[in-house]
């Protein structure tokens, strides 16, 4: 044990006072420490980026007040159309950003925006201009590479669909919506081993959702891998049992894979005709199965329902004449042969014209008001024989292509 003798002085043993006061909480420095904070929170609050974040949490009504009030603020503008996209507002989200556009002519935010809602509004031909725009100002700019494989999709355009999908997949490998679409632009083309390896990506990066299944189940299905894409089409309808598509496919799988899964066929099939009312396929497959079935009464049924909805398909009016030819209504049966072949003739036509439409579109020598003629002439053609869709798009083609002549007239 220690004497008083060797202790050591009392001073060694206690901590300066410096260090005790140091120690010691101090009511000044708390309250300068909490001003230091507030200070921070104010100017991050007063900078752009809080103004942004202000703008974000504002309702519709408001944003709209505060684009009336100040027409040239370009961060108003941009807030008010992502809120009406949020909310599907397309037509009023393009307006937003289209006037952001103008403000801000170097923003590849607002030309990706509006080149998403034009596309959402039905115009492809303004989304794909705004898209390019967009991707000039950055070439990595969110949204826009998938927004011009969309466009040029529904123009038709499957290849330089799937070119653009597979750069917008490059530059974001994590989006699984570009996934999907690049999925969804192979089987157009009939790329199926792409399109099922597209699917499985878009699948792995969101599990939860339905859509990346059904794509890989009608992948699987071209690829005659029935047994694999009634498993995935299983799941779909147990995560999304609204979606008409994933029953259809569902319905096709179970046809395609025979013995005991063909006959819950039928319920499928039924379950997507009520939940997609318009679509012809639920329909001719459910004829198909029916035919194979010896129920040819009932097959014919369900084919007059599928040329109803749709006049333009050819397999079934061929397969309606058949099935009312196997059943002794060959006078029936001779005039949807007619019906066959003049169908045949009118989308030979449209094809025809509609690949020449894309030779002069690729070329880009041809006159805007030349390509609204054409565009014209194929609405025509489609609005003849009941296309009524397609003619709309066809005459949205041709207004916008008359609309830049006449920018080029005027300068």
């Amino acid at each position: 044990m220690m004497n008083s003798e060797s202790r050591p002085p009392s001073s060694v043993l206690r901590p300066p006072s410096s260090v005790r006061a140091l120690r010691r909480p101090s009511p000044v420095r708390a309250l300068a420490a909490l001003a230091l904070v507030f200070l921070a929170a104010a100017g991050l609050y007063l900078s752009p980026i809080g103004r942004v974040w202000r703008l974000n949490r504002m309702d519709t009504r408001s944003l709209m007040l505060q684009t009336l009030r100040s027409p040239d603020d370009f961060e108003a503008q941009m807030a008010l159309g992502r809120r009406l996209e949020r909310d599907s507002q397309d037509s009023d989200a393009m307006a937003a950003y289209r006037q952001a556009s103008l403000l801000h002519p170097k923003s590849a935010e607002a030309f990706a925006g509006l080149a998403r809602t034009s596309l959402a509004a039905g115009d492809p031909a303004a989304a794909l201009t705004a898209a390019r725009r967009a991707l000039s100002l950055d070439p990595a700019a969110p949204t826009a590479q998938r927004t011009e494989g969309e466009a040029k999709e529904t123009q038709g355009d499957l290849l330089g669909a799937r070119a653009a999908l597979q750069t917008a997949v490059r530059t974001d490998p994590a989006d699984a919506v570009a996934w999907e679409d690049l999925s969804r632009a192979a089987l157009r083309s009939d790329a199926w081993d792409l399109a099922r390896s597209a699917a499985e990506r878009a699948s792995a990066l969101a599990p939860e959702r339905a859509a990346p299944l059904v794509v890989l189940g009608e992948a699987l299905i071209h690829l005659n891998r029935a047994p694999e894409a009634l498993t995935l089409l299983e799941r779909a309808v147990k995560i999304d049992p609204k979606s008409a598509e994933a029953w259809l496919y569902l319905g096709q799988a179970r046809i395609n894979a025979g013995g005991s899964a063909a006959g819950s066929a039928e319920t499928a099939l039924r379950r997507a005709a009520v939940l997609d009312p318009h679509n012809s396929m639920p329909p001719f497959l459910l004829g198909t199965l029916l035919e194979s079935q010896g129920q040819i009464p009932a097959a014919i049924t369900a084919y007059r329902k599928a040329v109803s909805l749709n006049p333009g398909d050819t397999t079934a009016l061929y397969r309606l004449s058949q099935a009312l030819q196997a059943s002794g209504q060959a006078a029936e049966a001779a005039g949807v042969r007619r019906q066959f072949v003049d169908v045949s003739d009118y989308q030979r036509t449209a094809t025809e014209l509609q690949e020449r439409i894309a030779r002069l579109e690729k070329a880009g020598q041809t006159s805007p008001d030349a390509m609204a003629r054409l565009y014209f002439q194929l609405a025509a053609l489609r609005k003849s024989h009941g296309d009524a869709t397609d003619a709309a798009i066809a005459y949205r083609l041709g207004a916008a292509a008359r609309a830049r002549q006449r920018m080029k007239d005027e300068g």
